[in-house]
């Protein structure tokens, strides 16, 4: 295989996995801390506002998860 096509492989097998390249982490701690209020992540994985979620979405919080007895999710 030639340079040229090596170097056009690896440069077309990079653009399609573009989501892995640029995968960052939230922080929605420091993200409720600036808007005040809080943050969940939608369904598209992306953080959004508990404002701007449909009305069924409960948030959970982790001292709520915490203080329950439940030890598992059933189902």
């Amino acid at each position: 295989m030639s340079p040229f096509a090596r170097a056009l492989y690896l440069g077309l097998a990079g653009t399609l996995f573009p989501t892995a390249a640029i995968a960052q982490s939230v922080d929605y701690a420091a993200l409720e801390e600036t808007i005040g209020e809080p943050v969940t992540t939608s369904v598209t994985g992306k953080p959004q506002r508990a404002s701007e979620t449909p009305a069924s979405v409960e948030i959970i919080t982790r001292a709520r998860i915490v203080r329950s007895p439940a030890h598992d999710v059933p189902g």
